[in-house]
């Protein structure tokens, strides 16, 4: 009983985390001043990495969930947060003047 009931709280905190990522990460993209037409913009894409580009495209054009890109590469949700955020922070390093910085409050 007792396994069982520390897997679910496991469980719990790991779903709080993720969620806690996705609103950092959809609070980021908010305030970014680009849209998903920049997104597209082959100057903007094409100084990224294929696989940063590929994770991009699935999340901020094609909409996919980190679960459902997840279930399509075969990582966790939080490993594409992780690759999202990293990816995010390549392109302001890359293209500061494109995309903004997170909302220094």
């Amino acid at each position: 009983m007792r396994v069982l009931k520390n897997a679910f709280i496991d469980e719990h905190r790991a779903r709080r985390r993720i969620e806690k990522m996705t609103e950092d990460l959809v609070r980021e993209a908010e305030l970014a001043p680009f849209t998903t037409d920049d997104l597209t913009s082959s100057a903007l894409l094409d100084g990224v990495s294929e696989e940063d580009r590929e994770l991009l495209e699935q999340c901020y054009i094609g909409g996919m969930t980190s679960r459902e890109i997840g279930e399509e590469l075969g990582i966790p949700p939080g490993t594409v947060l992780t690759r999202l955020r990293s990816a995010l922070g390549r392109l302001r390093r890359q293209f500061g003047q494109y995309v903004s910085q997170k909302d220094e409050r």
